[in-house]
Formats: C-alpha cells, structure tokens, sequence
C-alpha cells in the first residue's frame, strides 16, 4: 500500500492525541471539588464592575448587582432564578450597595443617596462609605460613625474617633459589628458594636494593631464563634515594585494588652493539591455552625497544568486551614460571597463582568457536567498548548540518538565497504538496542515523575517508566517491519525507526511534561 510509511504512523499519533484531548476534556468538565457544580451564570452581566448585596427572604434569597442597572433577582438554596427584574438606579462603579425591594441605597460623589422607584433623596453628605446589612446600614464620614435603620429611615451618631475611619466588618449572625479607624498611618484602632435585644449597640474598645514597613490593612471581617470574636484581616503591601496580598486571623482577647494580641498569618493548604496559597485576597467570612468558613481569591491549580486565579473555600481541620476550589470559570474571579450555603462571585473575562455561582444541589452538579460548546473549545486550546509546551521531549530525545550515532560512526569508518554492499545488516540491530537501552536509561535515572505531576494515572502507575518506553518500542519496531523499503539501509531505517518512535514519545508523554 502507497505511502505506508507516512499515515500509519499518522494513525498511531491521532490516537495519542486523541487520548489527550480526552483528558482535557476530562479536566474541562471535572467538578471543582467533590459534591460541588461546576460554574454556572447568574442574574447579572455589564462593562461595569459589579457590586452585590443579598437580603435572605422566605425561604429565597435576594440578590441585589449593581451594573448599568440594579438587577434584582430572587434565588433558591440551589441558584434556581425565581424571578428577575431590573430598578431604575445608576448606581456608580464602585459605591457599595444597599437594597430592600424598590429601595436602592449608594455613594454618589460622597452623598449617600436613596433611590425609591427611580426617585433620589440624599441622605447625608460628605459620607466616605458604609456597610450595608439587613434593615440598616452604617456608615462614616472622615471620623463619625453613624446608623441608618431602614423601617424608620431615620440616622443616628454612634461614635467620634480620634482617626479617619478604615471601614467597618458585620458579623450576620449577631448583628453586631466592629469600626476600625486609623490614629496614625501605622496603627488600626478597633471597637466592637455590640446589638442588644432592643437593637441598641454598646460600645467596647477593643486592643489595635499595628502594622510596619509598607504593610497597611486591605480588608475586614468578623466572625462571632464559640471560642469568641474572630478578626480576619488583609493587608497590602508594595515594595519595591513588589506587591503582596496577606491574611491574618486574630483570636481577640479584648482583656489583654496590645502586645498580648497575637495575629496568626494564615497558611492555607489546598486540599487536593497539598500547595499553600500565597497572596489570598477578596476575603469574606461567615459562621458555620460552630466555627469560621472563609472564602477568598488566591492562584491556584484549575486542573493539570493550568493555573490561575480561583474561588476557595476554607475551612479549620485539626488547627488546619484547608481550602477546596469553588470556581470553575477562566476568566478573573473577585468579591466571592455566599447565597446561602451556595458560593457566587464576580467573573471578568472579555471586558465584561458576569455572576456566576456553585452549589451542591444534585441536580445542579449533574446537569452542570453536562459538555457545552465552550467546553469543545476549552478542551481543544488546553490540548494544543500543551502540545506546544511538551516541545521540551523531542529537544530531550536528541540525547537517545547520540550513543547509536557514534557506534555507527565507528563502524562506518572501519567497515564502509561491508556497509555499503549490505553485508552487515546486524548493525540496524544494534542500533536499535542502543537506542532503546538510552532511553530507558534516561526515563529511568534522568526523567523525575514530579516533571509529569499533572499527568493522567496511566503515564505514572509504578513501572510505567519501563512499560510505556517498551511498549511504544515494540509498536515502532513492528511498523518498521511492516513498512520497510527494500532500499533502505540500517542507518535509514534506524532514523525512520527513531523519528517515528520520537514522535509517540512526544504525543504521549510532551503534553503533561512540567
């Protein structure tokens, strides 16, 4: 059969590649972790950053997003939209958000601002932010810390600081809340509002913190567990052109004195991975049960060899944070929050922000599996980079070929004329035992199995270093029989032999080569 040569070996390598677009795609659908759908869009989609907040209803969620419009939209425990309706409210990119049906609460231009209907009120001025919550919100000026109860509508001065105000952290289950403000640029001053039965707060100061260098506070929130107040914190840093995200968890012991406070960084472990994330940001605490859960950004792994920034989870186990991942997406995540007990966040990609959430309701996980066009194009990108990124095995393989050449160089120089008048055909023999002697030598003593640590069961099973190189030998080694030219002499059938075996190595091994 003409050209044999060429589209049997083609066939070999189609089959190879088609294995690796099998495990992209495998990787492509593959849950974030286990019991948890893979992303799903949500109610909301604009140029503009997008900014939540989520009222809990009657057994249903309200979620508020700002964009070019307010988008209220009314979810289940399991993302299911209920409903969906668009308030006439241009709320600026980055004020936050309060609502409460028609009602819209934001910052525009420092003027906290109420929107009923598509009609505006300004409620106070000169106001630098606030923290919005179930039936109130509390918000601040440079130094003034102020209530607004939504039932009433009316505001009231809680507290006057010494410093401009950082920014305040609620925790949902209490409804007590703590202020953070800034007597100098190096120390947070913080100070606990605690809610009584009649909705009154009670003021206690609580110890600060102080901060070094370049390093100043990012990010608040707060966590009422059995064991006390928990204070998660972010701070930030530049140095040197250099910037870095930390996380902090602080067991506050309002008793004791500023040196007795000990704020421990937070080492979090990816649970399948066993890596530590470095630079976690976009923190957002709440109570489970008795103890802390925590969702933040962080880089990670998205499967194989493809990484970038994801949603988490974490939780303590044994003394442990442990995070698994939430997001399936692949453009950028921010503002991780949580519908429930489901997980939802901000995703950008292609200029444009969108919600997307994750849940555990079966049916959701199921149908989330299920293969979507972009999952066709996801698979076939991943599987075409890797192939350019596995480039490094055929650079490798010239190292297999270098003991073969010289032997034949040796014998080319002694015997050219048995060579050239074919009397010497144990010489294809020999090279093709060189050959495949240095390969095993070099996957066995040089080729580290922490090179292919993303690679598929069936490339690093125990042995798989001696079986696959044999196995691929035998598979050359038969083609080379099969299609043969009679013209040809050892050397040319050893190049066709180490060319096309090369190639399987490649296809097989090169795409999950780090």
């Amino acid at each position: 059969m003409r050209n044999r040569q060429i589209w049997l070996p083609l066939l070999v390598v189609l089959a190879l590649l088609t294995l690796v677009f099998y495990e992209h795609m495998k990787l492509q659908i593959a849950l974030p972790a286990s019991g948890w759908s893979r992303s799903v869009p949500l109610e909301a989609e604009a140029p503009l950053k997008l900014n939540t907040f989520v009222q809990k209803g009657q057994n249903a969620y309200h979620v508020y997003t700002t964009g070019q419009q307010v988008v209220h939209a009314v979810y289940d425990g399991a993302l299911h939209v209920q409903q969906s309706e668009k308030l006439p409210a241009a709320v600026p990119e980055h004020s936050p958000l309060w609502a409460d049906g028609k009602r819209v609460v934001y910052l525009q231009n420092g003027s906290l601002t109420e929107s009923n209907g598509g009609e505006q009120k300004v409620m106070d001025t000169e106001v630098r932010g606030f923290l919005p919550s179930a039936g109130q919100l509390v918000y601040w000026k440079d130094a003034e810390l102020y209530l607004w109860r939504a039932d009433s509508g009316k505001r009231e001065r809680l507290a006057a600081f010494s410093g401009k105000i950082f920014g305040a952290a609620a925790d949902e289950a209490s409804g007590s809340f703590v202020a953070v403000h800034q007597p100098d640029q190096t120390t947070a001053a913080f100070t606990l509002f605690k809610k009584a039965a009649d909705g009154a707060y009670t003021q206690t100061k609580w110890p600060s913190l102080s901060f070094v260098g370049t390093e100043a506070l990012d990010e608040l929130q707060l966590v009422q567990t059995k064991e006390g107040p928990v204070v998660f914190y972010g701070t930030f840093s530049n140095a040197q052109g250099i910037k870095t995200y930390r996380a902090y968890e602080w067991q506050v012991k309002p008793d004791k004195p500023d040196e007795e406070q000990k704020p421990q960084l937070m080492r979090v472990k990816d649970r399948m991975y066993g890596t530590v994330f470095e630079n976690p940001y976009d923190l957002q605490a709440v109570q489970r049960g008795d103890h802390a859960a925590l969702l933040f950004i962080a880089n990670g792994s998205r499967g194989g060899k493809n990484e970038g920034y994801n949603v988490y989870e974490a939780k303590k186990e044994d003394g442990a944070w442990v995070a698994e991942r939430r997001s399936t997406t692949s453009g950028i995540p921010s503002q991780p929050f949580w519908i429930g007990d489901s997980v939802a966040w901000t995703h950008f990609a292609d200029n444009t922000y969108k919600l997307y959430g994750a849940t555990q309701d079966l049916s959701v996980v199921a149908k989330s599996r299920e293969i979507q066009g972009e999952d066709w194009k996801g698979a076939l990108y991943a599987t075409m980079s890797a192939l350019f990124g596995g480039i490094m095995m055929p650079i490798m393989a010239m190292l297999w070929l270098t003991v073969p050449v010289i032997f034949y160089v040796i014998v080319y120089f002694f015997r050219v004329d048995d060579l050239e008048n074919g009397k010497m055909n144990w010489v294809e023999y020999v090279l093709l035992a060189l050959y495949a002697a240095t390969q095993l030598a070099f996957f066995m003593f040089s080729l580290d199995q922490a090179r292919l640590l993303f690679a598929p069961a069936y490339l690093t099973f125990s042995g798989s270093f001696v079986v696959l190189p044999l196995l691929l030998a035998a598979v050359c080694f038969v083609l080379l029989r099969y299609v043969r030219h009679e013209e040809w002499g050892p050397l040319a059938a050893f190049f066709y032999y180490a060319g096309i075996n090369i190639l399987f190595i490649s296809c097989l091994f090169g795409p999950f080569l780090l």
